[in-house]
């Protein structure tokens, strides 16, 4: 006998990485009655509601990738324009231990490092 809650099985993702924060109780209590509301998973109301989230922002990754490098070409500006090398590595630490993916990573070193080239 199958959970009379819940509609059908969701496919997961091949590929999924597990992000997370503490949420107050009360609307974390409120994600897991509108799960079973909606009749699905708690996973799959709230890729729903990324998704969703995702299309009323309409922030392109490119845009933040271009906004990323300038916040990082501010800071070197601030740092008396230091040496370029060792500054890219230092936004790389930074970014990799905020648990950014590499892709996106060198997207933004590469902005940056185009940036400081131009303007240098």
């Amino acid at each position: 006998m199958g959970n009379p809650f819940i509609e059908k099985k969701e496919e997961k993702e091949k590929k999924c990485k597990l992000i997370g924060g503490n949420i107050p109780i009360h609307t974390a209590e409120y994600i897991r009655l509108s799960a079973i509301h909606k009749g699905t998973s708690v996973q799959g109301l709230l890729l729903s509601i990324l998704t969703t989230w995702k299309v009323l922002d309409g922030i392109a990754p490119e845009k933040m990738f271009i906004d990323l490098a300038d916040k990082a070409y501010q800071e070197w500006l601030v740092l008396d324009k230091k040496e370029k090398g060792k500054f890219i590595e230092y936004i790389e630490k930074t970014l990799s231990n905020l648990k950014l993916s590499e892709e996106y990573i060198k997207e933004i070193t590469n902005r940056l490092g185009s940036k400081i080239d131009k303007y240098a």
